[in-house]
């Protein structure tokens, strides 16, 4: 660049300027930012992928998280309409109220 312009003392911004450029460059390419990138993969991974909503997963995956937990079972769940996740939270959480999620019921 400073060939380009005819030496150093003709270039009008420091290194740090190209750098922070190249980043705004970087961000706005995000659209509306990583957790909208990562929301936006994740959606279409889910309705690509047909294991996902099979009720062992679901299970493992409820297990895991009461593994996690230190078999601490949680008193309420909130979830999704989904019966899978109904029926598989009944299993692992039998005791454990459910919660529908207003933002699912309101997308339906």
């Amino acid at each position: 660049m400073a060939d380009l312009a005819g030496g150093y003392s003709s270039v009008r911004f420091l290194k740090k300027d190209v750098y922070n450029y190249a980043g705004e460059i970087r961000y706005d390419k995000i659209a509306d930012g990583d957790a909208s990138a990562a929301i936006v993969y994740l959606k279409g991974k889910s309705r690509s992928d047909p294991m996902s909503r099979q009720p062992n997963i679901i299970l493992r995956m409820l297990q895991n998280i009461l593994e996690v937990m230190c078999n601490k079972v949680p008193k309420v769940v909130v979830i999704d309409g989904d019966k899978t996740m109904i029926q598989a939270v009944k299993d692992v959480f039998p005791n454990v109220t459910h919660c529908l999620c207003v933002w699912h019921i309101e997308k339906m």
